[in-house]
C-alpha cells in the first residue's frame, strides 16, 4: 500500500509539473485585456506559468512588442514574434504608444513641454483627434491638425485608436480613469495632479528601471497594407558627431542603447531589409560598425556597434532615419583604484544601498566598475559610461588595482594576486566572460550572417581552432584569423584563438602559441585571448603532468602580449581527476572545462546534464581554489554512434552553469547544432 501511496503522489507530482496550466487556470481572466504590451526591462524573463516559481523560458530585451493571450493576477500570457508563448510580470511591461489621441475634456491646454509649469500654446476641445509624437511620463507630445505640436495630459485623453482601447488598462503606464469623468487640468501654473496609474500595481521592490535611452514613434497595432524596405545604409562623419544614415520610410522604430554590449540597436516593425543591403566596418573612433539583420519577416533590426560610449539622436527627413551619435566624456580613472567585476548573470544597478531602491541599468556577468564607496554589504560605483550607482557585495567580486600597475591586483577574499591577466583592461569585459559558441578546423569559420546573429543574441565570443602540434600555424588557418577578427570586432564580439597541443615538447608548443597569440592581421587585428587545449597528460604520473603545464606556461606567459588572457582548455575532473588543475589555475587566467555528459546509450535528462555541469566546477573550485575563473564548454555534438544531446540536456548544462557561477559558458561546435538547438542557446 505504501508503495502504491507513493507512486499516486509521485504522478500527482509530475502531472502538476507538466500541466503548468492546470495549477492557474482557475484564476486567469480575459477581462479587459490589452492586444500588446512592450517591455520595459533590459532583459526580462518569459516564464512557463504566472509566478516567478515557475521555469523561465526564454529572456526579451527592453521595447520587445508581446502580442497578449490572457491575464492572471499580475502577469500576462503572452506570444512572442517567434510563436514562443508564456507568461510575463506585467510591471515590467507598458502598452505600446497609440497613433493618435481623442481631446475627453472641454478646452484642454496644449504645453509647450510636459508638465504644468510650462506655458500655455493654446486648447484643444473635447474630440478633437491629435497624432502622437511621443511620450514623457503622463503627458504626450503631439501635432494637432493645424501643424502646431505641443504637450497634453494624459488624464484628459482616451486613445483614438480602437484596437487600443482596452490595451490602455495596463496599471504600467496608463490612468485608470478612463471609464471615470476626466479631470480638469488646474489652472494654477506649477499645480500637478496626483498620480492616478499606480493603484492597482503590486508592491514591487524591484521597479523596472527609467530608460531615458530610448527614442519611440508612433506604434500603431494595425498591419500596414505594406511592408516598408530599408533600401540603403550610410555612414557619415560630421566631425564630433555620426550620422548613421538609413534609407527608409517606415514610421515605426525603436531606438536603444545597450551600454554593456558598447551598441545601439534600430529596430524597424513592418520593415524588411532589401537584398544587397550588409553590414560593414566603420573603425571610427565611436563608431566599430553597422549590421543589419532581418529578425523576423516583419522586423528589421540594425545594431550600430560602438568604441566608445556615445548618446544619440533621432531625426527622419526625406525618406531617411539619421542617427546622429555623439560621444561621451567620462573623467579619467585615478591612479589608485578599487575594481568590482560582476559575478552573476544579470544584476541590478541601483540609485541607493538596498534593494528598496530603483534600477539604473543591468549588467551582465564579467562587466567590470569602478567602486567609490561602500555602506554595509553594498557598493557605490561608476559605470563606463560615468554614471553612478550601487551594487549588491554579494553578487561581485572586488579587485584592487594599485598605482598605474594594472596587474597588481588583490582578490580581497583571498589576499592574493590571482592569475587573471590584465582585469583592469580598458576597463572592458573579460573575452571569456558571457556566452560564447566554437568552431574547429574540423568545420567551416562563422559567415557574416552567424556574426549579425551573434550580436543579436547576446553571444559575446567565439573560440576559434586555428593551430596544432601537428600542423603548426598554416596561412589556410591565419586566412581565417583575417577575415573573422576584424569582422568579429566590428560586431563587438571578442575572439579567443585556440590551439591543440600534446605537450610532447613544451617548448615547441609555447613557441606555436605564441605565434598565435602574436599574429596580427592585415587590417591590424590581434585576437583578444589564446587558449591552449591540454588533453595528452600523463594521468598516472600527477607530479610529471603539473611539470609539463608548467613549463609550457611559463614559456608563454613569458612572451604574451600585455594584459592578453591565456586559457587552459581540459577535460572535467569526473573523467580526468589526477589533471592538475592547482597549476592550471595559478598559470593561466581561466580554465575552460569540456563538460560533455552525453557519452552513452543511456538516456540523458535535464538534471543529468546540469548535476554534471555543476559537480565539475565545484570539483575544480576544490582543486584549484575558489577564485579560479572557469568557463563551461556545453556538448553541442554527438560523440560517434550516438545522438546529439536534446534541448532539455542543454537547458540543464546552461543552467548548472549559471547555478554555480561559472564566469561563462559556450557550446562546442556551433556547426553541428540544429536550428532548434541554435535559437535555444541565442536565447537563453
Amino acid at each position: 500500500m505504501r508503495r502504491k501511496i507513493k507512486y499516486l503522489i509521485t504522478f500527482l507530482v509530475i502531472f502538476l509539473m507538466t500541466n503548468e496550466t492546470f495549477v492557474y487556470a482557475a484564476v486567469s481572466s480575459t477581462q479587459n485585456l490589452p492586444s500588446y504590451l512592450v517591455t520595459t526591462g533590459d532583459y526580462v524573463n518569459i516564464r512557463k506559468g504566472p509566478g516567478t516559481q515557475y521555469g523561465i523560458i526564454t529572456q526579451v530585451n527592453k521595447n520587445t512588442l508581446l502580442n497578449v493571450l490572457d491575464k492572471s493576477g499580475d502577469w500576462y500570457k503572452v506570444k512572442l514574434q517567434n510563436g514562443t508563448v508564456g507568461w510575463i510580470a506585467g510591471w515590467l511591461t507598458a502598452t505600446p504608444l497609440p497613433s493618435s489621441i481623442k481631446v475627453n475634456a472641454n478646452d484642454v491646454n496644449i504645453r509647450k513641454g510636459p508638465g504644468t509649469n510650462y506655458g500655455i500654446i493654446t486648447q484643444a476641445k473635447k474630440g478633437t483627434v491629435l497624432s502622437v509624437l511621443g511620450k514623457s511620463g503622463d503627458w504626450y507630445k503631439v501635432k494637432l491638425p493645424n501643424g502646431t505640436t505641443g504637450w497634453i495630459a494624459g488624464w484628459l485623453v482616451i486613445p483614438n485608436d480602437t484596437s487600443n482601447n482596452s490595451a490602455n488598462q495596463s496599471s504600467s503606464t496608463t490612468s485608470n480613469n478612463q471609464t471615470q469623468t476626466p479631470k480638469n487640468e488646474p489652472s494654477v501654473a506649477n499645480a500637478q495632479p496626483s498620480s492616478t496609474g499606480t493603484s492597482n500595481q503590486p508592491t514591487n521592490t524591484n521597479p523596472p528601471p527609467t530608460n531615458t535611452n530610448i527614442t519611440s514613434t508612433s506604434q500603431n497595432n494595425k498591419t500596414p497594407s505594406k511592408l516598408y524596405t530599408v533600401d540603403s545604409i550610410k555612414f557619415d562623419n560630421k566631425g564630433e558627431t555620426k550620422s548613421i544614415i538609413i534609407s527608409t520610410d517606415s514610421p515605426d522604430y525603436n531606438v536603444t542603447k545597450q551600454t554593456a554590449k558598447n551598441a545601439i540597436f534600430v529596430e524597424l516593425n513592418n520593415t524588411i531589409i532589401k537584398n544587397g543591403v550588409r553590414g560593414f566596418g566603420v573603425d571610427d573612433e565611436i563608431v566599430r560598425g553597422i549590421l543589419p539583420n532581418q529578425i523576423s519577416s516583419t522586423l528589421a533590426r540594425i545594431v550600430i556597434t560602438l568604441n566608445r560610449d556615445a548618446n544619440y539622436s533621432t531625426a527622419q527627413e526625406d525618406g531617411k532615419l539619421i542617427v546622429n551619435i555623439t560621444p561621451i566624456s567620462v573623467s579619467a580613472t585615478p591612479n589608485s583604484s578599487t575594481f568590482l567585476m560582476i559575478t552573476g548573470d544579470v544584476v541590478n544597478i541601483r540609485n541607493g544601498p538596498g534593494t528598496q531602491y530603483d534600477i539604473i541599468t543591468q549588467l551582465t556577468r564579467g562587466y567590470i566598475l569602478e567602486m567609490l564607496d561602500a555602506s554595509g554589504e553594498w557598493y557605490k560605483v561608476r559605470l563606463k559610461d560615468g554614471r553612478i550607482g550601487w551594487v549588491a557585495g554579494w553578487l561581485v567580486t572586488v579587485y584592487e588595482r594599485i598605482g598605474n600597475e594594472s596587474t597588481q591586483i588583490v582578490d580581497r577574499r583571498t589576499g592574493t594576486t590571482p592569475s587573471r591577466g590584465d582585469i583592469g583592461q580598458a576597463l572592458s569585459i573579460l573575452p571569456y566572460a558571457g556566452k560564447g559558441v566554437w568552431y574547429s578546423i574540423y568545420t567551416t569559420p562563422p559567415t557574416a550572417s552567424d556574426l549579425s546573429f551573434f550580436a543579436s543574441s547576446n553571444i559575446t565570443h567565439i573560440y576559434l581552432e586555428v593551430a596544432t602540434s601537428i600542423s603548426g600555424f598554416p596561412d589556410k588557418w591565419k586566412s581565417w584569423l583575417d577575415t573573422v577578427v576584424p569582422a568579429a570586432h566590428r560586431a563587438g564580439i571578442k575572439v579567443i584563438a585556440w590551439l591543440y597541443t600534446d605537450l610532447k615538447n613544451p617548448s615547441y608548443n609555447a613557441d606555436l602559441t605564441v605565434q598565435v597569440a602574436t599574429y596580427i592581421t592585415p587590417s591590424g587585428h590581434r585576437v583578444d585571448a589564446v587558449a591552449a587545449d591540454i588533453e595528452e597528460l600523463p594521468q598516472k604520473d600527477p607530479v610529471k603532468a603539473s611539470q609539463i603545464v608548467e613549463d609550457y606556461a611559463k614559456q608563454v606567459r613569458n612572451k604574451l602580449p600585455a594584459g592578453m588572457p591565456f586559457i587552459a582548455i581540459t577535460f572535467p575532473p569526473q573523467y580526468r581527476p589526477s589533471y592538475p588543475y592547482a597549476t592550471m589555475a595559478k598559470y593561466f587566467d581561466a580554465i575552460a572545462l569540456m563538460d560533455y555528459w552525453n557519452i552513452s546509450n543511456k538516456t540523458y535528462t535535464y538534471d543529468d546534464a546540469k548535476s554534471f555541469v555543476m559537480d565539475s566546477v565545484n570539483i575544480v573550485r576544490t582543486l584549484a581554489g575558489d577564485d579560479v575563473h572557469i568557463e563551461v564548454i556545453l556538448q553541442g555534438y554527438a560523440e560517434k554512434g550516438l545522438s546529439l544531446p536534446t534541448l532539455d540536456e542543454l537547458r540543464g548544462g546552461i543552467d548548472g552553469a549559471k547555478e554555480v557561477n561559472a564566469i561563462g559558458y559556450s557550446v562546442y561546435k556551433w556547426n553541428t547544432l540544429t536550428d532548434e538547438h541554435k535559437n535555444l542557446f541565442a536565447n537563453y
